[in-house]
């Protein structure tokens, strides 16, 4: 084939193509102008949506069922109370010397303080559930129905430990709401939380979400075992109530995790086995009476878990008070509590709860490993010698397991040494002959007691700075008083031998 021929074809093909795309063009483009003018004409036919899934109907009819049952029993509380006003320097000093404003009025040394909360009816004669938070120190009280109705209401009585108070309106009839049990809570359940977030006209507002987690402590020192949810909570919901999908309360919203203030997704609510406990006791006595075990406790370390099997969340027997339950039940120092009426403990902190959400007399099964062999104990509870004081004695001890835990920080950090109080059971597995001391529980590598002290895992501090230790108190206290940069001592018992080493405070 000539060049000529090559190139007549190659420009018949040319053309060809571009006689193919303007028809591809004004094809496209007829069916565009045509579609505009349909759509202009209001012509077009509606987009057809299919038919959800009968599952998705079926979930959608749940939730409104469950708003519609619940929200009459959810009622918004308003409190006020007197707060010491304060003034502005000009405005003090014509307080101060003519005992009145500048504008002529009598002065008002107090001011009214509005607080917004939620609150959730429980029987049809009006009692009404909610955070002690939301009405401690209110001087009035009003509760908004869900009809629009606004009721007085006086409390009926409080409880700061469990952070739940009742408070109560005059009537009858009134929508209440069905306990469900958070016993059988699951990670995952969907639940629905209703109060009144952030503003007096967002009452009755409701959020859905799952359990997030269970069993979540905050150490406050208050009773806690909180269901954790992801339905958004926010300021004002408190008090509010958290059901399943069967419109049964499971738990009273209480607080929020929240680096904004704001929801962020980590809410928590009170188990409503604890708030039923509470709320009979309440309304019944005015008051609780709990029940008393009569030890202290800390929880497992990590090899002593391993030692024994027992779980992370497992309580140790600190201190067993002479004759009170614990004791005569015959409970020992070192004992391991593992199980409280067959619920395992997820956290030590759990026991508190569990213990203290039982009335005196009531008896308890508390599952415990002791010489490494499990076994049930039965033990009836005491009764706590007033609420305030085993409150008080609570936080007293969780302030000094606060100092503890940063004075073993700073051992870690200073000296690279993670130290234990060593225990007659620790001693035991070790197969050691001493019977006081700090085990030294991890050490860190690159620390001077490793390289130069020769101080490793599971040897046994007796002494420091010539002065001996029996516990890990002892160790910090005489620690402190060494200055820094100085060089002490440190006797050191490891298996049947024991030496003598060094170490030296950081600067």
């Amino acid at each position: 084939m000539t060049q000529h021929v090559k190139r007549r074809m190659s420009v018949a093909l040319m053309v060809l193509a571009a006689f193919l795309a303007g028809i591809f063009v004004v094809s496209a483009g007829s069916s565009f102008l045509s579609d505009r003018s349909l759509v202009s004409e209001g012509e077009a036919a509606a987009v057809e949506v299919p038919e959800p899934p009968a599952a998705v109907l079926a979930m959608e009819d749940a939730f409104e069922q469950v708003a519609a049952a619940v929200n009459p029993t959810v009622v918004q509380i308003q409190s006020s109370r007197r707060v010491e006003r304060s003034s502005n320097g000009q405005m003090r000093f014509f307080e101060e010397f003519f005992g009145r404003r500048p504008d002529g009025q009598e002065r008002d040394e107090f001011q009214l303080q509005a607080g917004l909360g939620s609150g959730v009816i429980v029987r049809d004669d009006g009692f009404i559930v909610t955070n002690n938070h939301v009405v401690e120190d209110a001087d009035e009280l009003e509760v908004v129905l869900y009809d629009g109705r606004t009721l007085d209401a006086t409390i009926v009585g409080t409880d700061p430990l469990s952070d739940l108070a009742v408070i109560k309106v005059d009537g009858d009839d009134f929508p209440f709401v069905t306990y469900g049990d958070s016993d059988d809570l699951r990670v995952g359940q969907w639940v629905m939380a209703f109060g009144s977030p952030l503003a007096r006209e967002l009452s009755n507002t409701v959020t859905a979400g799952i359990v997030s987690a269970l069993g979540r402590f905050s150490n406050s020192g208050e009773i806690e075992d909180y269901v954790q949810t992801d339905a958004a909570i926010n300021p004002g919901n408190s008090g509010g109530a958290l059901v399943n999908l069967r419109g049964e309360l499971i738990g009273i919203n209480k607080a929020i995790y929240s680096r904004s203030g704001g929801s962020q997704g980590i809410g928590l609510a009170i188990p409503v086995n604890t708030v039923v406990g509470v709320v009979d006791q309440l309304i019944d006595n005015g008051e609780v009476r709990r029940g008393y075990l009569g030890v202290s406790f800390a929880p497992v370390t990590e090899s002593l878990a391993r030692a024994t099997g027992a779980p992370r969340g497992a309580a140790r027997i600190a201190d067993v008070q002479a004759g009170l339950a614990a004791d005569r039940a015959g409970l020992e120092i070192d004992d391991i509590i593992v199980a409280v009426d067959g619920r395992e403990l997820v956290n030590s902190n759990q026991l508190l709860s569990m213990i203290a959400t039982r009335r005196p007399g009531d008896e308890v099964d508390l599952e415990i490993i002791r010489d490494e062999r499990r076994r049930t104990v039965t033990v009836e509870l005491g009764t706590r010698v007033g609420d305030e004081v085993a409150a008080n004695g609570n936080n007293d001890r969780q302030e000094e397991e606060r100092d503890e835990s940063q004075d073993m920080e700073k051992m870690k950090d200073d000296l690279g040494l993670t130290l234990q109080t060593l225990t007659g059971t620790l001693a035991r597995e070790l197969d050691v002959e001493v019977s006081a001391g700090v085990l030294v529980a991890d050490v860190s590598t690159s620390s001077e007691a490793f390289r130069d002290a020769d101080i490793r895992r599971n040897d046994i501090i007796v002494q420091i700075d010539k002065q001996d230790v029996e516990n890990t108190d002892d160790f910090a206290r005489i620690y402190r008083s060494i200055e820094a940069g100085d060089t002490f001592l440190v006797r050191v018992q490891r298996g049947p031998n024991g030496f003598l080493t060094a170490l030296t405070k950081p600067e």
